[in-house]
């Protein structure tokens, strides 16, 4: 009898608009926006789960908040944010990438809360914080970072394709840009295009 012959490992080749590299929750909260502003797109993931590191994370949610702060006599400002952030970080961040966090960690929130994530309604201070400004997902860790986004991703399935187990390898460039990004999958060897941009 004669042995098996080996699966032919073949090349797949996908395109989207966007093309995501990783489907912690940077990378999903990548997805999701991008789709929202219209794009088609592409997750690469090297794990065979979604969920990154931010799965396990202890989930705090830093924002100026105050509606929340108020009710519980809290004072605060995007001002005492970035001053609190900056000095926290020894004076190393890079202070425009600051402000940019704090003058959007409110809307960011408020765009988790209307996709359906649940925050508890006291805000407290996270170790190592210097005010009560974190926010406390209901669910457990991570999980209600990455379950808001795939609730979201799973209905708009058409637009948003993750593959799993598959894992980076090289990106793909073209006139000192960007297109694409080569991949390995159980399947075979994956080159995925992106029209608009690889996150």
């Amino acid at each position: 009898k004669k042995p098996d012959r080996p699966m032919q490992r073949g090349t797949i080749e996908k395109r989207a608009d966007v093309v995501v590299i990783g489907a912690g929750g940077a990378g999903l909260a990548a997805t999701v926006s991008a789709h929202q502003n219209g794009a088609s797109v592409l997750v690469l993931e090297k794990m065979p789960m979604v969920g990154g590191n931010t799965i396990i994370s202890g989930a705090a949610f830093n924002a100026v908040d105050p509606e929340r702060q108020s009710k519980q006599g809290i004072e605060d400002s995007v001002e005492k944010h970035f001053t609190q952030t900056y000095e926290g970080g020894d004076k190393v961040g890079k202070p425009e990438l600051i402000r940019t966090l704090v003058e959007n960690a409110y809307s960011a929130l408020k765009w988790l809360e209307n996709m359906g994530m649940k925050f508890k309604d006291e805000v407290f201070t996270v170790l190592g914080g210097l005010w009560p400004r974190a926010h406390q997902p209901v669910e457990p860790l991570g999980t209600g970072y990455i379950n808001t986004y795939m609730n979201y991703i799973n209905q708009h399935s058409d637009d948003i394709e993750i593959m799993l187990n598959t894992r980076a390898t090289e990106l793909i460039v073209e006139n000192g840009r960007v297109i694409g990004v080569e991949a390995e999958s159980p399947e075979g060897k994956v080159i995925a295009k992106a029209n608009n941009g690889v996150i």
